[in-house]
């Protein structure tokens, strides 16, 4: 009994199996290093660059291969093609994060008696297929406070093409314009800060590609329009300068390729994301620079896959 005292701690037994506790624990301690080392490394921390610190106030998507390539700012625009199921989570990722990082930074500066300017995301619900409950979802992921994310964006629906036309072409640019301008007016107010803005036009070609009565000429002659209203640099910068991101499903593309060669030069960048044939369960993604073609994407490292479990789970930021 007294030597049993007298023992170290660690080669006490185990009451229920009898095993030594040292060799317990230290199987334990093994199990829990392997298990750490096989996670993916965005739940690893990392030592990163001033530059990705600051890259981490822009716009992102919180994908790692995504984000280390496109560097989006402010005054940019954005195409994102592929299926629906694709485009509209990684729109559902960008106007999430979005709203997480400016609520951040707007604690932050209340923390430090500065003022922010309230913002609003616009969302042009092109396609008519928003899944709000998907970016709930998002949301609750990263802890945010649901009703002041959902009071945050707000939604435009329209049923017809010219319906489209007209809200992209007059009404948004008069929203975004008005917006500017009361966040001008705060920022003459001492400590004033205005966040970067957002706009979505989510499935743009949608209702071109399904209407039977549309002439093509007449749609193209729409797209034009649509287009010199919010994607030209001097109209952006009238605008305020806010991210712009369009999504087109890759559907739409295929059965009107004539529509590319209006709205794909327009863009600075895009997200092309299908697929993958060579592995399953994965998806071929490519990133592009509106100066680059396909043929130098490996040349430049812009071609990868992805894991369809990427667009759906969100690392702690």
């Amino acid at each position: 009994m007294g030597s049993q005292l007298n023992a170290p701690i660690l080669k006490e037994e185990c009451p229920k199996c009898g095993s030594l506790l040292s060799e317990t624990l230290q199987q334990i301690e093994k199990e829990d290093l392997n298990y750490t080392q096989s996670q993916n490394s965005t739940l690893v921390p990392k030592f990163q660059t001033a530059y990705e610190e600051y890259n981490n106030n822009l716009f992102a998507f919180d994908i790692y291969k995504i984000d280390s390539f496109l560097n989006l700012k402010p005054g940019e625009n954005l195409c994102i093609i592929g299926e629906p199921k694709y485009t509209q989570l990684l729109l559902a990722r960008l106007c999430v994060t979005t709203l997480m990082m400016q609520s951040r930074k707007r604690k932050k500066r209340e923390a430090e008696n500065s003022c922010c300017t309230e913002q609003r995301l616009i969302f042009v619900d092109a396609g008519n297929n928003l899944d709000i409950y998907q970016y709930v979802n998002f949301a609750r992921q990263y802890g945010l406070d649901i009703k002041k994310f959902l009071q945050s964006i707000v939604v435009s629906r329209m049923f017809t093409i010219y319906q489209l036309a007209n809200t992209i072409i007059y009404e948004l640019p008069r929203v975004i314009i008005q917006q500017h301008q009361q966040q001008q007016q705060q920022l003459k107010q001492k400590q004033q800060f205005v966040e970067p803005r957002l706009t979505v036009v989510s499935d743009l070609l949608d209702m071109f590609v399904n209407d039977p009565q549309i002439k093509v000429e007449e749609a193209k002659y729409l797209l034009k329009e649509i287009m010199n209203s919010i994607i030209s640099r001097t109209r952006r910068e009238t605008l305020g300068n806010p991210l712009i991101v369009m999504s087109l499903s890759s559907y739409c593309q295929e059965s009107m390729p004539v529509y590319n060669k209006i709205l794909l030069p327009r863009f600075d960048k895009r997200i092309e994301i299908s697929n993958s044939a060579s592995k399953v369960n994965s998806l071929d993604a490519q990133i592009l620079n509106n100066s680059q073609s396909k043929a130098c994407i490996n040349d430049n490292n812009r071609l990868f896959l992805l894991e369809e479990k990427d667009l759906l789970t969100v690392s702690a930021i």
